[in-house]
Parts: structure tokens; C-alpha cells; sequence
């Protein structure tokens, strides 16, 4: 089964600095790729130098986080792909149990394991909003929402990748076209229905002119009776200037 790698990078190369060596280390089973988002800073010449087994897939341009990748992954063949963030710490062993599922259960479209925080390694971690200027109750709120696993640890094997997901699988393609073809239905009863809906408004618009163009000809047809009727007056008197 072949593991394909994938870190998105923009502008990233402390992190890369920090982290990629661990992650060649205990991923030798894997080809491991740097997608780089146009970054402007060293990057691409940092790892060319440094990790030359590291394959680089070069944007021409910074096509944001999905983008990013989506366009990467269309020069990246493999069975399965890991999507890393280029801030993660991947420890001995990482990718066997996401491999092993798969192996064992070909259902399995995609793999989202725990992960644990870099700084509190008995703690998960923790994606949550807040407020930008409010670090410290930030940080507060990340430890109170922070739910302890020490005593799970030993017992538990938690791996550190973001996203790991089999390409190509036809239940998946069957349920995602379904999906697909549900939402075109439904856009297309909407575009009916907004088609109908302006038709109606239209209908009605050339209505109203047709009764301000018949109200029209009443006024004039009723001007020119009290008009005619002011002509065949004989006691009307008309003067001519010359």
C-alpha cells in the first residue's frame, strides 16, 4: 500500500526546520512531499538543500489551505494520502494503525486520529474561537476546555496526523455522486421555480402597463369629448389676432 506524505508550506520554513526531520525519520515506509503555496521566503531552496529525498510540488501561485492542497495533490500518485500540517510532531510507528485499518476495512474512505498537544502531551488538542485580543483568556479557556487523557495514555496508541484518506474508493464515488447529482436536482428546481417566479413578475409588470395605457385612452378619449364640446358651443367666442 503506497503512503504519500503531503505538507502544505507558505512561508513555513521554521516549522519545517523543526519538524521534518522527525518526520523522515519515522516515515521511512512513506514518499514524503512539500506542497509549497508560492511561499517568498527559503523554503524550496532550504529543502532542496537540506532533504533532497523530499519531493516538492511548486504552486504557481498561493491557492490558500483546500486550494493548496488540491491543487498539489493532482501531481502526487498514491494509495493513500496523509495530509500534515508542517507544525506536527510524528512520533516511532505513526502511520501503522491508520495503515492497518485500511488494510483491514476497505469501507474506509478517511482516518481522523486524536492528536496531542505539543506543549501538554497529556492533553488533547484543541481547535476553538476566540477573540484576538483577548490572549489570555485564550489560553484559559483551551486548558479548561482541555480534557486530561493520562490515564489513557499507556493503553492508547494515538497517532498525530491531521488527515489520512484512500483516493478512488467507489462507494465513496458512488455516495459522493449521488450527493452531487441530488444538489443539481435541487438547483435545478430552484432555477425553474426563480424562471417561473420572474416570468410571473413579468406578467404582471406588462399587465399594469396595459391597464396605464387603457386608463390613457380613457383621459384623452374624455379630453377630447369636453373639448368638442366646447367647439359646438354657439355661445362660445373666438377672436383671431392678426
Amino acid at each position: 500500500m503506497r503512503l504519500a506524505i503531503a505538507i502544505l508550506n507558505w512561508n513555513g520554513k521554521s516549522w519545517l526546520e523543526k519538524f521534518l526531520p522527525t518526520l523522515i525519520k519515522y516515515s521511512q515506509q512513506a514518499e514524503i512531499y512539500v506542497i509549497d503555496n508560492a511561499s517568498t521566503d527559503d523554503s524550496v531552496a532550504w529543502i532542496s538543500e537540506n532533504y533532497p529525498q523530499v519531493k516538492q510540488v511548486l504552486n504557481r501561485e498561493n491557492f490558500g489551505f483546500a486550494g493548496g492542497y488540491n491543487e498539489g495533490l493532482k501531481d502526487i500518485c498514491a494509495d493513500i494520502y496523509c495530509l500534515l500540517n508542517s507544525d506536527v510532531e510524528v512520533t516511532e510507528n505513526w502511520t501503522e494503525p491508520i495503515l492497518d485499518l485500511f488494510k483491514k476495512d476497505e469501507s474506509i474512505a478517511a482516518i481522523q486520529p486524536k492528536i496531542l498537544d505539543f506543549k501538554m502531551k497529556s492533553k488533547y488538542e484543541l481547535a476553538m474561537f476566540s477573540m484576538p485580543d483577548k490572549k489570555k483568556d485564550r489560553l484559559d479557556n483551551a486548558i479548561a476546555y482541555t480534557r486530561t487523557i493520562e490515564k489513557d495514555l499507556p493503553n492508547t496508541d494515538y497517532t498525530k496526523t491531521a488527515l489520512a484518506f484512500r483516493p478512488k474508493l467507489e462507494a465513496e464515488k458512488a455516495r459522493f455522486e449521488k450527493i452531487v447529482a441530488e444538489a443539481e436536482k435541487r438547483q435545478a428546481e430552484l432555477t425553474a421555480k426563480q424562471k417561473a417566479e420572474e416570468a410571473k413578475n413579468a406578467a404582471k409588470t406588462e399587465l399594469k402597463k396595459e391597464e396605464n395605457n387603457q386608463e390613457a385612452i380613457e383621459n384623452n378619449i374624455e379630453k377630447a369629448k369636453k373639448d368638442s364640446a366646447t367647439v359646438s358651443d354657439p355661445n362660445s367666442t373666438f377672436r383671431i389676432r392678426r
